[in-house]
């Protein structure tokens, strides 16, 4: 957000490594502590942004192919770390735990798209289908195209090969290869070809990558 903000400063191609050489050498301890400080300066940042910043300001992600604004598309990424990784931590304790509901809210439909980059399309083995997936809390319905690359919109026929029924929430987490048969709500239901198993394959999860 800095370099976005003074075109002076050049991050440069080792940017990304250098970051994650520093935080490997931290203790526990001192990774605590960091987190905390960074967090309170970025949260810091973002509300000082006024709107015409917030409307024109973009940045460079190493991981993604354009520049995105900084409001709607990079802060949304880091409220995905947030709503998924403290999902992490409450789930170790709690088998039921869901993801924050006002997180969820948000997560559901945006910029980016990571769908590309968090799926894994030849685990389809050429496999191609449109899932209708309608969630609930809060509600919504829209097609899954498991295809190259796998994508969604709100472009959904009238007979598509599969129903997929689930909390909002619940979707979120299967994206993120966070909806194990044992954390999976009563509320998911599955026909036709919206195999869980399949869509389990293809969205193996971000620690994977």
């Amino acid at each position: 957000i800095q370099a976005a903000l003074d075109s002076d400063v050049t991050l440069g191609n080792d940017f990304g490594f250098a970051v994650w050489d520093r935080w490997n050498a931290m203790s526990r301890q001192a990774r605590a502590r960091s987190f905390l400080r960074a967090n309170e300066f970025l949260v810091a940042l973002y509300e000082l942004l006024d709107a015409d910043a917030r409307e024109r300001l973009c940045m460079n992600l190493d991981f993604l192919s354009e520049p995105f604004d900084v409001v709607a598309s990079t802060a949304r990424l880091r409220l995905s770390e947030f709503a998924v990784h403290s999902w992490d931590v409450r789930v170790a304790f709690d088998r039921y735990a869901t993801l924050a509901a006002e997180a969820t809210a948000v997560l559901m439909h945006g910029k980016p798209d990571l769908l590309p980059w968090v799926s894994e399309a030849e685990q389809l083995n050429g496999l191609q289908a449109v899932i209708k997936v309608i969630t609930t809390d809060p509600s919504s319905t829209f097609a899954l195209r498991l295809q190259v690359p796998i994508s969604v919109d709100f472009d959904v026929p009238e007979q598509p090969d599969g129903i997929l029924t689930l909390p909002a929430e619940a979707w979120v987490r299967l994206v993120a290869g966070r909806l194990t048969p044992r954390n999976s709500p009563a509320g998911v239901v599955s026909a036709g070809a919206a195999d869980l198993n399949v869509l389990r394959t293809v969205f193996p999860g971000y620690w994977l990558r």
